[in-house]
Protein backbone atom coordinates (compact mmCIF):
# COMPACT_ATOMS: atom_id res chain seq x y z
CA UNK A 1 0.00 0.00 0.00
CA UNK A 2 2.83 2.49 1.02
CA UNK A 3 4.38 1.65 -2.54
CA UNK A 4 0.82 2.71 -4.57
CA UNK A 5 0.70 5.88 -2.66
CA UNK A 6 4.60 6.50 -2.95
CA UNK A 7 4.45 5.70 -6.95
CA UNK A 8 1.25 7.24 -7.34
CA UNK A 9 1.79 11.12 -6.11
CA UNK A 10 5.55 11.10 -7.20
CA UNK A 11 4.66 9.89 -11.15
CA UNK A 12 2.21 13.01 -11.19
CA UNK A 13 5.19 15.29 -10.55
CA UNK A 14 6.79 17.19 -13.04
CA UNK A 15 10.53 16.72 -13.27
CA UNK A 16 11.39 20.33 -12.32
CA UNK A 17 10.37 19.72 -9.00
CA UNK A 18 6.96 21.36 -9.69
CA UNK A 19 3.39 20.22 -9.38
CA UNK A 20 1.60 18.52 -11.92
CA UNK A 21 -1.59 16.20 -11.89
CA UNK A 22 -1.58 13.24 -10.33
CA UNK A 23 -1.07 10.18 -12.23
CA UNK A 24 -4.21 8.14 -13.24
CA UNK A 25 -3.84 4.32 -11.34
CA UNK A 26 -4.01 6.98 -7.94
CA UNK A 27 -6.94 9.54 -9.56
CA UNK A 28 -8.47 6.31 -10.23
CA UNK A 29 -8.14 4.96 -6.31
CA UNK A 30 -9.39 8.26 -4.88
CA UNK A 31 -12.30 8.32 -6.89
CA UNK A 32 -13.39 5.20 -5.99
CA UNK A 33 -12.63 6.40 -2.13
CA UNK A 34 -14.25 9.62 -2.64
CA UNK A 35 -17.71 8.17 -4.01
CA UNK A 36 -17.45 5.71 -1.23
CA UNK A 37 -17.49 8.40 1.26
CA UNK A 38 -20.35 10.34 0.18
CA UNK A 39 -22.09 7.10 -0.40
CA UNK A 40 -21.58 6.05 3.26
CA UNK A 41 -22.40 9.73 4.79
CA UNK A 42 -25.46 10.17 2.17
CA UNK A 43 -26.60 6.87 2.97
CA UNK A 44 -26.33 7.36 6.85
CA UNK A 45 -29.07 10.84 6.34
CA UNK A 46 -31.00 10.15 3.21
CA UNK A 47 -31.60 6.46 3.11
CA UNK A 48 -33.22 7.12 -0.53
CA UNK A 49 -29.90 8.84 -2.07
CA UNK A 50 -27.33 6.56 -4.59
CA UNK A 51 -23.41 8.21 -4.90
CA UNK A 52 -22.36 6.34 -7.48
CA UNK A 53 -19.62 6.32 -10.61
CA UNK A 54 -20.17 5.59 -13.87
CA UNK A 55 -18.15 5.22 -17.16
CA UNK A 56 -15.13 2.82 -18.21
CA UNK A 57 -12.48 4.81 -15.72
CA UNK A 58 -15.13 5.62 -12.81
CA UNK A 59 -14.74 8.90 -14.05
CA UNK A 60 -18.54 10.28 -13.68
CA UNK A 61 -19.80 10.86 -10.41
CA UNK A 62 -23.45 10.61 -9.83
CA UNK A 63 -25.74 11.66 -6.99
CA UNK A 64 -29.41 9.52 -7.76
CA UNK A 65 -32.40 10.02 -5.40
CA UNK A 66 -35.49 8.98 -7.16
CA UNK A 67 -37.18 11.78 -6.62
CA UNK A 68 -34.47 14.63 -7.80
CA UNK A 69 -35.42 17.90 -9.16
CA UNK A 70 -33.71 20.96 -10.16
CA UNK A 71 -34.12 22.55 -6.20
CA UNK A 72 -32.62 19.40 -4.55
CA UNK A 73 -29.86 18.98 -7.06
CA UNK A 74 -29.34 22.91 -6.95
CA UNK A 75 -29.29 22.56 -3.11
CA UNK A 76 -27.14 19.69 -2.91
CA UNK A 77 -24.82 20.95 -4.79
CA UNK A 78 -24.93 24.50 -2.74
CA UNK A 79 -23.97 21.94 0.21
CA UNK A 80 -21.56 20.28 -1.37
CA UNK A 81 -19.74 23.56 -2.32
CA UNK A 82 -20.26 25.61 0.40
CA UNK A 83 -17.18 25.70 2.16
CA UNK A 84 -14.50 28.45 2.43
CA UNK A 85 -11.32 26.56 0.69
CA UNK A 86 -13.93 25.37 -2.13
CA UNK A 87 -12.57 22.18 -2.03
CA UNK A 88 -14.98 20.11 -3.68
CA UNK A 89 -14.42 21.60 -6.73
CA UNK A 90 -10.36 20.54 -5.91
CA UNK A 91 -10.60 17.32 -5.39
CA UNK A 92 -13.01 17.04 -8.51
CA UNK A 93 -10.44 18.49 -10.52
CA UNK A 94 -7.38 16.71 -8.85
CA UNK A 95 -8.85 12.81 -9.14
CA UNK A 96 -9.98 13.89 -13.07
CA UNK A 97 -13.47 13.39 -12.63
CA UNK A 98 -14.99 14.21 -16.16
CA UNK A 99 -18.88 14.70 -14.81
CA UNK A 100 -20.81 15.28 -11.55
CA UNK A 101 -24.31 14.60 -12.40
CA UNK A 102 -27.69 14.83 -10.35
CA UNK A 103 -30.05 12.44 -11.26
CA UNK A 104 -33.98 11.59 -10.64
CA UNK A 105 -35.79 9.11 -12.32
CA UNK A 106 -37.76 12.39 -14.41
CA UNK A 107 -34.04 14.73 -13.81
CA UNK A 108 -30.55 14.78 -15.39
CA UNK A 109 -28.16 17.76 -14.65
CA UNK A 110 -24.65 17.62 -14.95
CA UNK A 111 -21.24 19.25 -14.65
CA UNK A 112 -18.18 18.82 -16.88
CA UNK A 113 -14.31 19.86 -15.92
CA UNK A 114 -14.67 23.62 -17.04
CA UNK A 115 -16.81 23.93 -14.34
CA UNK A 116 -14.71 22.05 -11.69
CA UNK A 117 -12.29 24.84 -12.64
CA UNK A 118 -14.36 27.70 -11.46
CA UNK A 119 -15.03 26.06 -8.34
CA UNK A 120 -11.76 25.57 -7.22
CA UNK A 121 -9.63 28.06 -5.24
CA UNK A 122 -5.69 27.54 -4.91
CA UNK A 123 -5.30 24.50 -6.58
CA UNK A 124 -2.24 24.15 -6.13
CA UNK A 125 -1.91 24.76 -2.45
CA UNK A 126 -4.95 21.67 -2.44
CA UNK A 127 -2.50 19.65 -4.75
CA UNK A 128 0.49 19.97 -2.57
CA UNK A 129 -0.91 19.36 1.00
CA UNK A 130 -2.50 16.32 -0.83
CA UNK A 131 0.95 15.15 -1.92
CA UNK A 132 1.63 15.86 1.60
CA UNK A 133 -0.82 13.53 2.92
CA UNK A 134 0.00 10.94 0.47
CA UNK A 135 3.54 11.03 1.77
CA UNK A 136 2.60 10.94 5.53
CA UNK A 137 0.34 7.79 4.84
CA UNK A 138 2.56 6.01 2.94
CA UNK A 139 5.71 6.76 5.43
CA UNK A 140 3.51 5.68 8.27
CA UNK A 141 2.50 2.33 6.20
CA UNK A 142 6.07 1.39 5.47
CA UNK A 143 7.28 1.32 9.33
CA UNK A 144 4.26 -1.24 10.62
Amino acid sequence: MGAMYDTGFRQGQSPTGGSSELNPAMQKTLRQNFASVFKGAFGEIYKAMDVRLEGEDEDRLIFYIKKMDAAAANELLKALKDNKGRNFGNALRAMAFRELAFRGDNYNVSYSKTNFVDWSFNYENYLSELRKAAERISGAVKTE
